[in-house]
């Protein structure tokens, strides 16, 4: 990982300079980001670690930084040409938006592929799990056990978050998302958990998910009733 970005930061800048001389639409930007990562997947399979690792790597070097030389959201400069006769004050505030939205370009055009491949990632993973399992009153017992011990376990680390309500850290990490499912898959295909392991993992993120913003909510309510008081 360290490698990884050392390398990846000083090489990123560089790679997207020259692409950038081939063509600076959204086109390229994306299909830059995307490749980027897919190699960084690749390279991380390649020395026996899950891809997600080498993704993750990938956003990280990933800056908006990298893509300075590419063109931003088409919109941007046809609103930048219809404020400039709009008060100073208005203006300001509007390249305050502008600025936001440039900064997350590259998140907002990588955003669709998510919405594609999430879903089938999710559907691919439900299939998996042996429905018996569920039914299996031991089973159902550990994984209780187990989304509990996440749930402690989450809570406790929100204590060290600093001068902010605790609880509404501890609780808004308790949730387990794609990336417990991603290892938990990757596991079951190399044979580390069996059946049973697998669907106390799934059922420990599916708890995590859902009852984790209606505690949350709850949390957020009062602490916002508390700072009108």
């Amino acid at each position: 990982m360290a490698g990884a970005l050392l390398i990846g930061q000083a090489l990123a800048p560089r790679v997207s300079r020259q692409f950038s001389l081939i063509n600076t639409g959204v086109g390229m930007k994306f299909t830059l980001a995307i490749s980027f990562c897919l190699v960084l997947a690749y390279l991380a399979h390649g020395i026996g670690l899950a891809p997600i690792i080498g993704a993750f790597a990938a956003g990280l070097i990933l800056d908006e930084v990298t893509f300075k030389d590419y063109d931003s959201l088409e919109i941007i400069p046809d609103i930048e040409r219809a404020m400039q006769d709009a008060p100073p004050a208005s203006q300001r505030k509007i390249r305050e938006v502008l600025e936001h939205h440039a900064e997350h370009h590259l998140e907002t055009l990588t955003k669709p592929v998510g919405h594609l491949f999430v879903p089938l990632f999710f559907i691919y993973t439900g299939m998996q799990v042996d429905l018996k399992t569920l039914f299996d009153l031991q089973a159902l017992q550990i994984a209780l056990l187990v989304t509990l011990i996440a749930f402690a376990g989450k809570l406790v680390s929100g204590l060290v978050a600093g001068p902010v309500n605790k609880w509404i850290v501890g609780w808004g990490m308790a949730p387990r998302g794609e990336v417990g499912l991603i290892f938990a898959v990757v596991g079951k295909q190399l044979g580390v958990i069996d059946a049973q392991t697998f669907s106390i993992i799934i059922i420990m993120v599916m708890l995590t998910t859902l009852i984790t913003p209606l505690i949350l909510s709850g949390l957020i309510r009062r602490h916002n009733a508390r700072q009108a008081a």
